[in-house]
């Protein structure tokens, strides 16, 4: 074999082993999703949303902005078809009305809160989970009313016996088919392992019994 032609040779492998590797930094969308651009109405181009973005959804469907709720953080929806939206950063949870043209208008259904995060449903009854504690409103004609706690001391970076060094404070919030209301408890830090022999101990029960919190759920049944 000449030279020449085995330096040919070599340069088709290199551009082959290229082709393969670029072919594996662009893995296939999963079965069934295909990108699509996202439609952005007129005066939501802010930034991010100021270059054009795509997302990978079912085959058919679309994709564009509804609203624009900044640092919004947990979403649910309600009985009445609105979308209600935790703000923890301002301390508010806000709902957001279709106004039929596939945008929406947005206004505070509650404020005041210790970083609300988690917010779910059950029927008309309305959970909302604080740093600290979680409680139930019942929501009816687009407001929620008559707060009545379910959990209460949750730790946070307030709770004394942990002196401020706690790094998860936001709580998620979920009703189980038997009416049970779960609540997330994190532990202090990303990689703590002085939580398993912290005094008091970070671990969970589950019971809410031992007074004990952590990295876990807190488990509420419905009286």
């Amino acid at each position: 074999m000449s030279v020449r032609r085995l330096a040919l040779l070599m340069t088709a492998v290199v551009l082959l082993a290229s082709a393969c590797a670029s072919a594996r930094a662009e893995p296939a969308a999963p079965k069934g999703l295909v990108p699509v651009t996202l439609v952005v109405p007129e005066g939501m181009g802010a930034a991010p949303l100021d270059v054009v973005r795509q997302a990978l959804v079912p085959r058919g469907w679309t994709i564009s902005v509804f609203a624009r709720v900044p640092s919004a953080r947990l979403a649910a929806w309600a009985p009445d078809g609105t979308l209600l939206v935790s703000v923890p950063g301002n301390g508010t949870v806000v709902r957001l009305v279709p106004d039929g043209n596939g945008t929406a208008s947005v206004s505070v259904l509650l404020s005041g809160l210790r970083q609300p995060h988690g917010i779910a449903f059950a029927g008309s009854t309305l959970y909302v989970a604080q740093t600290h504690r979680v409680d139930a409103y019942t929501y009816a004609d687009g407001a929620a009313m008559d707060p009545r706690p379910v959990v209460t001391g949750l730790p946070d970076a307030s709770t004394p016996e942990l002196g401020g060094r706690y790094g998860h404070v936001l709580k998620s919030v979920a009703v189980g088919e038997d009416g049970s209301v779960y609540v997330s408890v994190g532990s202090t830090g990303n990689i703590s392992a002085e939580d398993l022999t912290a005094t008091p101990p970070q671990g969970v029960d589950p019971a809410g019994a031992s007074g004990r919190w952590g990295a876990g759920a807190v488990r509420h049944e419905r009286a």
